[in-house]
């Protein structure tokens, strides 16, 4: 997995195969389901399932047995308050360390649902990755002595995990900041921007196009196509400078003085896209976009190359603003 242990509370599905066909495979999904005490449903109709969630909302949800009567279950579903713990439920639960060969910069990235192809790629740009858990306090993530500081992406929006944006709000100004998806919303919100659903969710390869020019990463043309996983948008803070924007989302990337956010995806590797692509999840939300496997698998094939040099660019030109504050201590 791309996160230590698999994060989901349930796994609901139209068709269930426990015969795995993957060559990475080394358990079939009712074994680790079992393993992780994850409960699962098969033969609902997902497509529907999915409409209702993206126009009315987070949904209370029983999973039970067919020998318990209906007036039961709704009375128990009036009984439970509807959870927003679903980055606290993904999140490391303990400070995690992960060293580079050579560590010229220390960063603590707050653990939102973090992916590792992230913490390789800070790695290999000389930085000590610090993960700490979503509701870390400033004051901790200050004793921690950071060059810099990441914000992950992860479920839920930035609603969810009120602690993490009053972190951020003591932290922007001190240190270079970085979020990607969550992580940017986080920011922009923790920066007086507002939160609300998109018209319809941005899932898949679409272009986005360049706002101001910058030195924050290039774009050879003034169009580029990413990748987006994505129904809620923010606004652009007030004092931001606007990086990008598509059609569907004004808000693709900012800059705040040191601080930068992408609510596009440029950490994803073809090993990840395709356990993305193996979650039934995931590929639920991807259909009800009007996507499908196949179609992703031919667009990331083209335009991942051409994203890899604007990746490294970033996620360079993170390192380096780290570099700079560092170098400030040094004085």
């Amino acid at each position: 997995y791309e996160t230590i242990t698999p994060t989901i509370g349930a796994l609901i599905v139209r068709e269930y195969n426990d015969v795995p066909s993957n060559f990475r495979s080394e358990s079939t999904l009712g074994k680790v389901m079992s393993t992780y005490k994850i409960p699962g449903i098969y033969g609902i109709d997902t497509r529907r399932l999915t409409r209702s969630i993206r126009d009315h909302g987070s949904q209370k949800v029983l999973l039970t047995d067919v020998k318990t009567p209906v007036e039961k279950g709704l009375n128990i579903l009036a009984a439970t308050a509807l959870a927003h713990d679903s980055v606290a439920r993904v999140s490391c639960q303990q400070t995690l360390v992960y060293p580079s060969d050579t560590e010229k910069f220390h960063i603590v990235a707050i653990d939102c649902g973090i992916k590792m192809n992230i913490i390789r790629s800070l790695n290999a740009r000389d930085c000590k990755v610090t993960c700490v858990p979503w509701n870390t306090p400033a004051e901790v993530i200050e004793t921690l002595s950071p060059d810099g500081i990441f914000i992950s992406n992860g479920p839920g929006d930035p609603t969810d995990v009120p602690q993490t944006i009053t972190a951020i709000k003591k932290l922007i100004g001190k240190y270079p900041i970085f979020g990607i998806c969550l992580g940017h919303q986080i920011i922009a919100t923790a920066l007086g921007a507002k939160l609300k659903k998109g018209s319809e969710p941005e899932i898949g390869f679409a272009p986005i196009k360049r706002i101001d020019k910058h030195d924050y990463f290039s774009m050879w043309n003034k169009t580029l196509d990413v990748l987006h996983w994505h129904n809620d948008v923010v606004t652009l803070p007030e004092g931001a400078q606007p990086l990008a924007k598509s059609a569907k989302t004004k808000n693709q990337a900012f800059r705040f003085g040191s601080a930068l956010g992408l609510q596009f995806h440029l950490e994803v590797t073809p090993t990840l896209l395709d356990e993305w692509l193996d979650e039934p999840c995931m590929v639920k939300d991807l259909k009800a976009a009007g996507g499908s496997k196949s179609q992703l698998r031919d667009a990331f094939a083209e335009y991942n190359p051409q994203l890899q040099p604007m990746a490294d660019q970033v996620f360079s030109g993170f390192a380096a603003r780290c570099s700079t504050y560092a170098a400030t201590l040094e004085r």
